[in-house]
């Protein structure tokens, strides 16, 4: 009996740490279809170019959207993103199985705002920093500082610095992620020419506070700056469903799809890292897939070059 239950707790302890995902937080940042870089030349979508030499913010308040909506909140952890910055972060150990979405908010949250940030370590995201971060003990962090030129040859000089309780924004990503071993990466796409999407730059302006354009900034990292990156994207629901059997596999999976019209489709397969290591025309509503190296895939059913519907594979040898 007691030789049965030593087995037991090791059972149940096997399947409790199986459970438990390490997770890395990553924003790839763009400018448009180019990757960001100060200097670089972009365009918001009243057609006018500007340049940015200074463009940061704060994401607080991470949760993870997984298994049926299962909200977990990462405990204490605040980002300072610096766009010219590779902006990734171990995150810690989960109990994720499927991801669904993850959720953060674009600022500082009041409970914190108005803390005093020498109190804080250097290497702290809510100590002082220079550039300022800190607006000042009333009005706490500025959310969003971008700073640059644009107008004709460049010559006016824009600052747009959000802040304010009232607009600490939350969004909403839908990503399933993807899988390095036991690491599940989420990896976001943040395009700042959205950034500036209905704010007219031309003339150069200056805004900073909780009102205008200010405003807006922030209201456009909440709606449009941030996507799952191109490998982790979960598309929209759609009249197309399709099962991969058996998942796991051991390298051979059949590819089942159920939808009305499989003209100009095609089956694309990422790894972990984004990279697609396969792609073929689909001709039949039944395949099969070889994947001969052991990981962890996403198999993306695309139709005129829009995603309809993926999943996950995971092959183990």
């Amino acid at each position: 009996m007691k030789r049965f239950y030593v087995l037991f707790v090791l059972l149940f302890a096997g399947l409790f740490s199986l459970a438990q995902q390490n997770v890395t937080f990553k924003i790839n940042h763009w400018l448009g279809s180019a990757p960001f870089q100060f200097g670089l030349t972009g365009t918001n979508n009243n057609g006018q170019a500007f340049k940015a030499n200074r463009l940061e913010y704060y994401i607080a308040e991470i949760t993870l959207v997984h298994d049926g909506g299962t909200e977990t909140i990462v405990p204490d952890t605040w980002i300072l993103a610096n766009a010219s910055q590779v902006t990734s972060l171990a995150l810690g150990s989960f109990p994720v199985t499927n991801l669904e979405a993850v959720r953060f908010s674009i600022g500082v949250q009041a409970s914190h705002n108005h803390l005093n940030p020498t109190t804080y370590p250097s290497n702290h995201p809510l100590a002082l920093r220079s550039p300022s971060m800190h607006w000042g003990w009333s009005g706490g962090y500025r959310f969003v500082a971008m700073e640059g030129t644009s107008g004709a040859n460049f010559a006016q000089t824009y600052e747009i610095h959000g802040l304010d309780d009232a607009h600490y924004f939350q969004t909403t990503v839908t990503t399933s992620g993807t899988m390095n071993g036991q690491e599940l990466m989420i990896n976001l796409d943040a395009d700042y020419e959205k950034a500036l999407q209905d704010i007219d730059v031309s003339s150069g302006p200056v805004a900073h506070g909780g009102t205008g354009i200010a405003k807006t900034i922030l209201e456009n990292f909440r709606d449009h700056v941030f996507s799952a990156s191109l490998a982790t994207a979960v598309a929209p629901a759609a009249e197309t469903a399709f099962s991969l059997s058996p998942n796991p596999s051991n390298g051979l999976a059949k590819l089942n799809i159920d939808a009305k019209d499989l003209s100009q489709s095609t089956v694309v397969v990422y790894d972990y890292t984004g990279r697609i290591v396969q792609s073929f025309d689909l001709v039949n509503a039944s395949t099969e897939l070889y994947l001969p190296t052991a990981g962890c895939y996403l198999v993306a059913l695309q139709q005129k070059g829009k995603t309809l519907a993926t999943k996950r594979l995971v092959v183990a040898h």
